[in-house]
């Protein structure tokens, strides 16, 4: 459901980051920095976009992109604590 609304030219980044979040909790990592790309290239950025991001980082271990993708969160939200705690 989410590839088929991020189908539309138009679309918004929501789905694409639902679709990142998705794969990354299924174990897919690498599939979800793809599609988390593709949400920050549409925008709106949202905080939690961020953190996703960072989290698809982390797990591929290049972590100097996932700190640099949680300080984008807390740019985002000062008060943010799962960016704050990752």
């Amino acid at each position: 459901a989410f590839r088929r609304s991020g189908q539309q030219p138009e679309a918004p980044s929501y789905p694409f980051n639902n679709l990142g979040y998705a794969l990354l909790i299924s174990g897919r990592p690498a599939e979800a920095l793809e599609a988390l790309d593709v949400a920050v290239e549409r925008g709106p950025v949202t905080h939690f976009m961020m953190n996703n991001l960072g989290l698809a980082y982390e797990k591929l271990g290049r972590f100097d992109d996932a700190e640099m993708a949680f300080m984008g969160a807390l740019e985002l939200k000062p008060d943010y604590v799962k960016a704050k705690v990752n």
